[in-house]
């Protein structure tokens, strides 16, 4: 639940096995998830993506 006094972060991000990990392969399907969700005018605090496109980004930024 949202609270106007708590201060949040949301990391979305994800990490795969090897050197360097899958990130952009999750951040992929993360974002795809995150775009077709339905976000309700409230305070998510900071949600924290990898690879975000602007979609995304106007998504986040005009419900938060």
């Amino acid at each position: 639940m949202s609270n106007d006094s708590t201060f949040y972060l949301n990391f979305t991000s994800s990490s795969g096995k090897g050197k360097i990990g899958f990130s952009k392969k999750y951040a992929k399907k993360i974002n795809t998830y995150l775009k077709g969700y339905d976000w309700q005018k409230k305070n998510y605090g900071i949600i924290i993506v990898d690879f975000a496109d602007q979609e995304l980004a106007q998504k986040i930024y005009s419900t938060n």
